[in-house]
C-alpha cells in the first residue's frame, strides 16, 4: 500500500490493517529492523508469517 505522504493517510491505512485481523501491535518499538528512517509502529500476525512496519522517512536512522 502506498500513502500520499500525509499522516492522515498513514493513519487511514494502519486503521485498515488493524481492523482486518488479530495482530500484535508495538507502538514503541525499541529497534529498527528496516534500517531506514524511524520505525513508528510494528504489526505482526499471530502465526509469525509476516511483519508490517510504519516508517517515518526523512529521519536519520
Amino acid at each position: 500500500m502506498r500513502t500520499d505522504g500525509t499522516r492522515e493517510d498513514a493513519l487511514r491505512i494502519t486503521a485498515m490493517v488493524e481492523a482486518d485481523g488479530d495482530y500484535a501491535i508495538d507502538d514503541a518499538p525499541e529497534g529498527n529492523p528496516v534500517g531506514l528512517g524511524e520505525v513508528v509502529t510494528t504489526w505482526a500476525d499471530q502465526h509469525g508469517q509476516w511483519d508490517l512496519a510504519l516508517v517515518r522517512l526523512g529521519v536519520a536512522g
